[in-house]
């Protein structure tokens, strides 16, 4: 059974020199459960991502999306975000290095 809280990933379509982008999603709007995905990939509403980062969500509500580097998707703004709210933060679940 899922948990149904809200996660984002920095990802960006495979095989591509694409921007990274940020995806907020519930755990429910997966296709396929993030310990059962091929190459470091996930899909979500049928298409098909590679993910560098991925972050729960442990506050409360909706979470505000952070700004990311879109030539890395590494999170810029990680700090302001932690100190706008110190009760509500993102959690780092998944780290992805390509080479």
């Amino acid at each position: 059974m899922r948990n149904n809280k809200w996660y984002i990933i920095s990802a960006r379509k495979p095989n591509t020199t694409d921007n990274y982008k940020i995806i907020k999603f519930k755990n429910n709007d997966i296709d396929k459960p993030f310990g059962n995905v091929w190459n470091n990939g996930v899909t979500l509403n049928r298409e098909w991502y590679s993910v560098i980062e991925l972050y729960r969500w442990e506050g409360v509500g909706e979470p505000i999306l952070p700004q990311i580097d879109k030539k890395t998707g590494k999170i810029t703004d990680w700090k302001e975000k932690k100190e706008l709210n110190n009760s509500s933060f993102f959690i780092l679940i998944a780290q992805i290095s390509y080479k």
